[in-house]
């Protein structure tokens, strides 16, 4: 797998500890976001710091289409927008996609692992605004 943050950190055959040890340095401000890539251009995201983030998933179908899902903590309804600072920018997110560091380490452990994500996130469909 292949790592990459927005402060210019690229590492190709990562391993866990120093994913995980990447992460917790997410800040929001110089280092607001990180990709962790499987090659075959799925991949799983975050961005935000270093309190609120915002977790997202693309899964590469057949002909170079695509997924694309956020996540969303369960059992948790929306009330209203939340603001998270992206790499200089505010990105508009649902108060029920701001996820914390902890559920952030965890999905990315599982995804590491080509494990189950957590059921403590689900996960909406976001695909159209990338069409």
């Amino acid at each position: 797998m292949i790592f990459e943050s927005e402060n210019g950190h690229r590492i190709e055959n990562i391993q866990k500890n120093e994913l995980l040890s990447c992460l917790r340095k997410i800040n929001g401000t110089s280092n607001s976001y990180a990709v962790l890539e499987t090659g075959e251009g799925n991949y799983i995201q975050v961005g935000g710091g270093p309190v609120e983030y915002t977790v997202e998933i693309r899964k590469m179908l057949q002909d170079a289409e695509f997924s694309h899902w956020k996540a969303r903590k369960i059992n948790v309804e929306n009330e209203g927008i939340k603001k998270i600072i992206i790499s200089g920018s505010v990105v508009d997110v649902k108060s029920n996609q701001v996820i914390d560091l902890d559920t952030v380490l965890k999905l990315f452990d599982a995804y590491f692992d080509g494990q189950p994500l957590p059921l403590s996130t689900e996960w909406d469909d976001i695909t159209n605004m990338f069409l």
